[in-house]
């Protein structure tokens, strides 16, 4: 290895004051990792790796251009770290995280490549060099104290900590193919195991040992016999830029609570700080000393609940999590992080260790509460079992309805988060609970479907529910309404699959609850939204075809046998409509959002597969092919009393139009049922 540092030509010092050295000084990676007295952990509340795969490409990138300049190098930026004192130890990462994590993984495959492809490479005159570089790599993985004990020289966050200790140091003992394969498919399976158990930590590691890989054996291990060494001096190369032309300055604190001010002026290459960092950061700095184990417990359980609602699709991130939470409480629709930062202080930081700990308990709540929802079938749900027998089935369905509720409308979420503050998960409050729950969803229904209010106007009108402190199930808007009196026209023509889907699912959870928990929650997630007559009509569906006539004269005829729909508005509105007739094609089938196809009563929810191997075969192959399954999801169920499939031996415009009549009426005639009351 070159002798030579980088940094030689960096101004070095003393500290102002006698007898006083500061220890900031930079130093290679390699110095970095071998520090004879330095054991590196990441402390138990900081976030769990998250790098993606541009950021990995990134890093190998930049090394190998390196190997190109001779006289270059790469400033790896700042590493912030905890020490209590020079002599100890155990040193706390504070930032740095994911580079320094990076880092460890391509480390230990740069020390585990001659191992990739069976290759002999040890007759090739460039091997011992190469082995030696590989070696240095090992060196910077861990310490051995004593015979037989070895210890990571650096751990991650605690949900991987095992599975990255076995990754570390069980592959240190690897020396030939055989072991190779023989620990790598060990730890694949342990790694496996961890994602399937839900951590998206395990699954990052994963992605970004592949991707290291990859980016090795593309660029090393892609040779003829011809060109081994040449290859072999090229990763001796990377290996010697890596450790000896990266460089960085640790800069060591004594304690967390010096930190606040340094995280706030950092932008490096890895993740800049985000809201949720400062919001961290800033309750652990200010909360008391003996509360603060506490407190990072607590964030510790923060960073890990968002992980799992970030993987279940229930948030884009952590920020808009603590966004939609921090304008929640009292419904000032902010929007810049300076704002955000201002009304923690104001409401929670600015007042002593209960409203810091508070703030981050009323977090953990709400998190609580996707989890709860999240497992609405399962049968250890203990909030679902503090319900009356009776009213467990349609709990559970109610909160899937909520589900289906939030996938509709996002704005919705403020509602859920004011409902979470201001209503206890105990036993004496369960219908209080659920009141709540059942007007946020009708609130949404009135608004999104029945009055099509625009997302910003609907977003105004939901702060001013909040700052209001309005309870939801007091909704002046929900209590006063009178369905049967207003358009049903966006309801019965609606082209959005989403809200489609919301109706059907309203729907069903008052005429048949059960239906929204009878199936694994797999095939609800994955179900497609399926329209019984399709746009590709003319070739299983030709006598399908109708005239504006034919549906103005049935609808006439048919309106006034459902008294909970305004039938006169309904058919003003649908004379106004220039046509509903079905869009003749040649070849590829057209769009048909104006047409009676997008009528409700020409829709279904269906298990995916199911609903894709017959999609625009005709009406009986469709019905015998799938809808008689029992085990496949049907909503509404096939034996639906007037709308499932089970009536119709054929499926006419006709059908589609008194269907749609059918499901509306009985939305209306059901809408202000309470929540237990229901079928």
């Amino acid at each position: 290895m070159s002798e030579y540092k980088v940094f030689d030509n960096i101004l070095s010092f003393k500290g102002n004051g006698p007898n006083k050295d500061y220890l900031v000084s930079p130093c290679t990676i390699q110095e970095f990792f071998k520090d004879s007295n330095k054991l590196i952990r990441i402390p138990d509340y900081q976030r769990p790796y998250s790098w993606t795969k541009k950021h990995v490409l990134d890093l190998l990138t930049d090394v190998k251009k390196l190997t190109e300049s001779p006289n270059s190098s790469w400033f790896f930026g700042p590493i912030f770290t905890v020490k209590q004192s020079v002599s100890v130890e155990e040193t706390d990462l504070l930032d740095g995280q994911q580079r320094i994590t990076t880092i460890q993984i391509l480390l230990r495959e740069l020390s585990l490549f001659q191992f990739y492809g069976n290759v002999n490479f040890e007759n090739d005159p460039s091997y011992r060099k190469f082995a030696k570089a590989a070696d240095a790599c090992k060196l910077c993985l861990t310490k051995t104290y004593g015979i037989d004990n070895k210890k990571a020289i650096f751990t991650t966050e605690e949900t991987i900590k095992d599975l990255f200790n076995q990754y570390i140091i069980d592959f240190d003992e690897v020396n030939s193919f055989d072991s190779y394969i023989k620990q790598f498919e060990k730890f694949d399976i342990d790694l496996r195991k961890a994602i399937d158990n839900g951590s998206k930590t395990a699954e990052t590691i994963g992605n970004t040992i592949s991707i290291i890989q990859r980016f090795l054996k593309d660029n090393y291990l892609n040779f003829t016999d011809s060109s081994i060494s040449k290859k072999l001096d090229e990763l001796y190369s990377f290996i010697e830029c890596l450790l000896t032309k990266c460089w960085l300055i640790e800069i060591p604190m004594q304690n967390h609570q010096d930190s606040i001010q340094i995280f706030e002026s950092i932008n490096n290459r890895g993740k800049s700080l985000t809201l949720v960092d400062k919001i961290q950061y800033k309750s652990i700095i200010k909360i008391s000393p003996d509360k603060l184990p506490l407190l990072r417990n607590k964030w510790k359980s923060v960073y890990s609940g968002l992980i799992a609602l970030e993987s279940e699709g229930d948030i884009k991130s952590e920020d808009d999590f603590f966004k939609v939470f921090i304008n929640s409480i009292s419904g000032d629709d902010i929007t810049k992080e300076e704002d955000f930062l201002q009304k923690f202080e104001q409401q929670y930081l600015n007042h002593g260790d209960d409203q810091i700990i508070k703030f981050v308990d009323e977090a953990l709540e709400v998190i609580k509460f996707y989890s709860i929802m999240n497992n609405w079938v399962a049968d250890e749900n203990d909030y679902i079992a503090s319900f009356a027998v009776t009213e467990q089935p349609k709990i559970r369905a109610l909160l899937h309805l909520l589900k289906r509720t939030l996938a509709v409308s996002d704005n919705c979420r403020f509602l859920l988060f004011y409902l979470v503050r201001n209503v206890n998960f105990t036993k004496s409050q369960n219908n209080k609970m659920a009141n709540w729950i059942w007007g946020l969803i009708k609130y949404v229904f009135i608004e999104e479907v029945l009055e099509n209010v625009k997302s910003n106007t609907l977003r105004v009108k939901i702060m001013d529910i909040i700052n209001n402190g309005i309870p939801l199930d007091n909704i002046e808007k929900v209590r006063n309404f009178e369905i049967q009196n207003n358009s049903f026209y966006k309801l019965i023509h609606n082209n959005d699959n989403s809200e489609s889907k919301f109706v059907l699912y309203f729907y069903a959870y008052l005429k048949n609850h059960k239906v929204l928990f009878s199936f694994a929650p797999v095939q609800y997630k994955n179900s497609h939204l399926e329209h019984m007559a399709p746009k590709a009509w003319k070739s299983g569906w030709s006598d399908f075809a109708y005239s504006n006539e034919n549906i103005l004269e049935c609808v006439s005829s048919e309106i006034h046998n459902y008294s909970n729909i305004n039938g006169e508005l309904f058919l003003k509105e649908l004379q106004s409509k220039e046509t509903l007739e079905l869009k003749d094609y040649v070849t590829a089938p057209l769009k048909q959002e104006d047409t009676l196809l997008e009528f409700i009563g020409n829709k279904w929810i269906l298990h995916a597969a199911s609903n894709i191997s017959a999609s625009n075969e005709a009406f009986q192959i469709k019905k015998e092919k799938y809808y008689l399954k029992d085990s496949i999801i049907k909503i509404p169920s096939n034996d639906q009393i007037t709308t499932g499939i089970s009536n119709y031996n054929s499926f006419s415009f006709k059908d589609v139009i008194s269907r749609s009549f059918e499901i509306s009426n009985s939305i209306s005639f059901n809408f202000h049922k309470n929540w237990n009351e229901v079928d």
